[in-house]
C-alpha cells in the first residue's frame, strides 16, 4: 500500500506528538510518501524522519521551501540551499529513506509494481495568470515572504527580480527531473506516482477572491512542473505547500494534496471528520489498485462550481478579515493563511513563510 501526507512541520511539538501517537502502523510493505516541509533544521528532519520509520513504514521524501531554509550558521559556513538539499539527500540514503526513482514490487508473486517518482521544482510569479485583486500588494508580500530571506543560491541562480529568480530555479529543476522521468521504465500493469512539494498547475488553489493572501499565488507554483508530471505519464501526483487538501482527477490525472499542516488547521478544509491520517492512494489487494477519490472542501467545490477567476469581488470572510487586517498584530506562516482563506477564518498575521 501507499500513503501521502505532506507539510508535517515538525516544529510544532504537536506534530511530533502526532507521529508518535497517531500515525497509524504500518503494515508489512507499506509505503508513505512525504512531499516536503518537516524542519528547517536537518537533524530534526532526521528525527522525524527516523519517527516515521519507526511506525514501519518505506519513507519517500521530496524536499519542501522550509526544508531548504538556510539558517546564520550554515550561510557563515558557505552553504546554499542546493548544498542543503544534498546534505539531506546523504542523510537520507544514510537512514534509508528514498529520495529517488523508487520502483516497488508489490510481492514475489505478483510483479506489477508502483513507481514513486519526486519531481523536484520551485515557484515563479508568472504561473499566477489569473485577475489580481483590487488591493493585492505583491511588493508587501514579497517583503514578508520568508523564502526571499532564509534561501541562499548560488550566484548563477540568483536575481534581484523574483521572477527571474523563480524561472531560473525552475528551469534547474526541471532539468534535474528529466534524468529521473527517463528512468522510469514503465511496464502494462504498473501505476505511477509522482510527487512535488509545489503546485504544478492554478485549478488546485481557490481563486483569488476566496483567499485571505491572495499574493500566494506567486509563490506556489510551475508550468514547467506541470509539464514533468504531464511527460512522465503520472497516474497520481502527490503535492503539498499550500496546505489546502485537495483531490481531483484534473486532464486523466489525479492530483493529491493531504497535509497535516499546524495544528490549528487540521481538519478545516477536509470534508471527512474524524482522527487525520495520511490518505492511501495504492492498494496491490485491490482489483483497482489506485484507491477512489477523497471528498475535499474545494475538490467537491470545484466538481460543481465552475472556476471564475475573472471575479474579484473578495468573498464574504475575506471581506470581514481585511476589516480587522490592521487592527491584529501576529505571526504566523503563510501557508496557514492559505488554508485560512478557504475555510472563512478571520485571524490575521504578519509574517509569512
Amino acid at each position: 500500500r501507499v500513503f501521502a501526507v505532506s507539510d508535517l512541520h515538525t516544529d510544532a511539538p504537536a506534530n511530533m506528538e502526532w507521529i508518535d501517537d497517531d500515525l497509524p502502523e504500518a503494515q508489512f510493505g507499506d509505503v508513505l510518501v512525504v512531499p516536503g516541509d518537516i524542519h528547517d533544521n536537518q537533524a530534526s528532519l532526521e528525527t522525524t524522519l527516523r519517527r516515521i520509520q519507526g511506525r514501519g513504514y518505506e519513507v519517500c521524501f521530496l524536499f519542501g521551501n522550509h526544508d531548504v531554509w538556510v539558517s546564520e550558521e550554515e550561510r557563515a559556513a558557505g552553504m546554499t540551499s542546493l548544498d542543503k538539499i544534498a546534505s539531506i539527500e546523504e542523510m537520507c540514503a544514510r537512514i534509508g529513506v528514498h529520495t529517488g526513482v523508487t520502483r516497488f514490487v508489490c510481492t514475489e508473486d505478483d510483479d506489477r509494481a508502483v513507481w514513486v517518482v519526486p519531481l523536484e521544482s520551485w515557484y515563479h510569479a508568472s504561473w499566477d495568470t489569473e485577475a489580481d485583486m483590487p488591493e493585492q500588494n505583491d511588493e508587501s508580500f514579497n517583503e514578508r515572504w520568508l523564502d526571499f530571506h532564509r534561501c541562499v543560491w548560488p550566484e548563477e541562480l540568483q536575481s534581484e527580480d523574483p521572477e527571474v529568480q523563480g524561472m531560473n530555479l525552475c528551469r534547474f529543476f526541471s532539468e534535474r527531473n528529466a534524468q529521473r522521468i527517463a528512468s522510469v521504465q514503465r511496464e502494462d500493469n504498473d501505476v505511477v506516482i509522482s510527487m512535488s512539494h509545489f503546485v504544478p498547475r492554478q485549478d488546485l488553489l481557490p481563486e483569488k477572491r476566496f483567499m485571505m493572501e491572495p499574493s500566494l499565488a506567486k509563490v506556489v507554483g510551475s508550468d514547467l512542473l506541470e509539464e514533468d508530471v504531464r511527460a512522465l505519464g503520472a497516474d497520481v501526483h502527490v503535492l503539498g505547500h499550500t496546505h489546502i487538501p485537495w483531490d481531483a482527477i484534473l486532464d486523466g490525472i489525479r492530483y493529491v494534496q493531504w497535509p497535516l499542516g499546524y495544528p490549528r488547521e487540521r481538519h478545516r478544509t477536509f470534508v471527512r471528520k474524524g482522527k487525520f491520517s495520511p490518505l492511501k492512494l495504492y492498494d496491490s489487494s485491490r482489483t483497482r489498485r489506485v484507491t477512489d477519490v477523497m471528498t475535499t472542501k474545494w475538490g467537491r467545490y470545484y466538481k460543481t462550481n465552475a472556476r471564475n477567476p475573472e471575479d474579484v469581488e473578495a468573498a464574504s470572510w475575506v471581506a470581514e478579515y481585511n476589516e480587522r487586517k490592521s487592527l491584529v498584530e501576529e505571526s504566523t506562516c503563510s501557508c496557514e493563511l492559505a488554508a485560512e482563506a478557504a475555510t472563512n477564518t478571520t485571524t490575521t498575521r504578519n509574517t509569512v513563510c
